[in-house]
């Protein structure tokens, strides 16, 4: 947990009350993940690209994780976007305790530009995603009045889909295919 959820109001997950509701929640009193997204841009990508030909262009880019992994891949298209130009995030996990929300209020600061980014984003109906769609709605509208449009941005509900890695089986497939194209 403490990898994935953003960094992001700087001010606001630094602060001694986001460290002691983190301790409370998590266990963890220190969040990661700018650490971990330094790691897989200086680190893991040039490994890949030293050893495949894999293109250096945003938009031949894609990064996607589910749950947490998707709010990680969301943050570092906001954080990286000259290295991200897509991201998938299935079954996104908003509502952290504390920290979901102030990451939320922050996404207007941080969505980059529509032209050059595409997002693909899906829920379930079912345990944990059963909480998932007011948070998902306020997220949608807020990429939608930055410019995203059907073109280079979705949001889908799958009926019945649960928080689970055998439904996220089903829908990684879809995600591809609206990134890649």
């Amino acid at each position: 947990m403490n990898e994935y959820m953003p960094q992001q109001p700087k001010e606001l997950t630094q602060s001694k009350f986001a460290k002691s509701e983190l301790k409370k929640n998590t266990g963890y009193d220190q969040l990661y993940s700018d650490e971990y997204l330094k790691f897989v841009t200086t680190e893991v990508l040039p490994f890949v690209r030293n050893k495949f030909q894999v293109s250096e262009e945003p938009k031949d880019n894609i990064i996607m994780g589910s749950s947490m992994g998707g709010l990680i891949s969301l943050y570092a298209m906001m954080e990286y976007p000259n290295i991200f130009g897509n991201a998938g995030c299935l079954s996104t996990h908003w509502p952290v305790p504390y920290l979901g929300e102030a990451f939320i209020e922050s996404l207007p600061e941080t969505i980059p530009p529509a032209k050059n980014h595409r997002i693909y984003f899906d829920y379930g109906t079912e345990t944990l995603d059963k909480d998932y769609e007011p948070y998902q709605l306020r997220v949608d509208s807020m990429f939608i009045e930055k410019g995203y449009t059907s073109v280079n941005y979705r949001s889908i509900k799958f009926e019945g889909h649960e928080h689970d890695e055998n439904y996220w089986r089903q829908r990684v497939a879809p995600a591809l295919v609206y990134l890649l194209n």
